[in-house]
């Protein structure tokens, strides 16, 4: 059974940047805005510290990425992408100058689907996040139990973030969560996973959660498009958690992370998010 991945990475459409939505906008004003030079910075910190490692320790290695940009994209920044992904064959770029991300999407995805003959998994994730390295090997298996149009989501992982001059990562549950949101796909009929609002989607098809396994990590920074939102639930989330600063806690922190993040650990993810560029974090 086929895996394909869909990733955005400064992708200029109405369903991707906050920055599209803005009243009274040109495509030029658009363009500036995703192609700051602090803006892409932060980006490909992200990019290249969190999402890329996370896809190269996968334990599954069959899978494909569809990484969609911007067909605008300037030279510099389109030559960066190309050499973070080289070594790694399962990722596509794919350009496009489509108004949404279904329209530019489409023309890749027929082309990776066409002749299949058995269901395969469609899941997405931000350029800014990482997935668990057994997220891939557990798609597949939760696919093996589940029907052509089952969403499949894995909600336990951790938030990673910067408050008050300091990094936290804390555990985190969120029931269909956008990272790792997958759609069990028929050969002859491919939902795209940005084709459903993930929120609500379970309202109208049959889902299937595996809670056990820490699948990913979220990241919160400025630049991020959920940056409001996540400023707002801070203190709340915190909070939740007086014991976070705890031997006993922070040990378990440890091993959590080690389990799913072998490549990394609670150290290294403290530092990316407290050097982000620009004091984005």
């Amino acid at each position: 059974m086929q895996v394909f991945g869909y990733i955005r990475f400064s992708y200029l459409g109405r369903s991707d940047a906050r920055m599209s939505r803005v009243d009274g906008a040109t495509r030029t004003d658009y363009l500036e805005r995703l192609f700051d030079p602090a803006r892409m910075e932060t980006r490909f910190h992200f990019f290249e510290k969190i999402c890329l490692p996370s896809l190269r320790s996968q334990t599954d290695q069959d899978f494909t990425i569809l990484l969609l940009t911007s067909r605008d994209m300037p030279k510099p920044y389109k030559a960066r992408l190309e050499a973070a992904v080289a070594k790694m064959p399962q990722i596509q770029i794919c350009d496009s100058d489509a108004p949404d991300v279904l329209r530019a999407y489409r023309p890749y995805v027929e082309a990776c689907t066409a002749g299949l003959t058995e269901n395969s998994i469609h899941f997405r994730m931000d350029d800014d996040d990482a997935i668990g390295t057994t997220l891939i090997a557990d798609l597949r298996k939760m696919a093996h139990h589940a029907d052509a149009g089952t969403l499949l989501s894995l909600p336990r992982g951790f938030h990673l973030f910067a408050h008050d001059g300091r990094p936290y990562l804390l555990p985190k549950i969120e029931p269909y969560i956008a990272i790792g949101f997958a759609f069990v796909n028929a050969p002859d009929r491919i939902r795209n996973p940005y084709a459903s609002a993930h929120q609500k989607a379970f309202h109208r098809v049959p889902s299937m959660l595996e809670p056990r396994p820490h699948a990913y990590i979220h990241v919160a920074h400025s630049a991020a498009d959920t940056s409001d939102m996540h400023n707002k639930r801070i203190v709340r989330q915190l909070k939740k958690i007086p014991d976070y600063d705890t031997t006993t806690f922070q040990d378990q922190l440890r091993t959590d992370v080690r389990a799913a993040f072998p490549h990394t650990t609670l150290e290294e993810l403290s530092e990316i998010i407290m050097t982000t560029p620009n004091g984005a974090g």
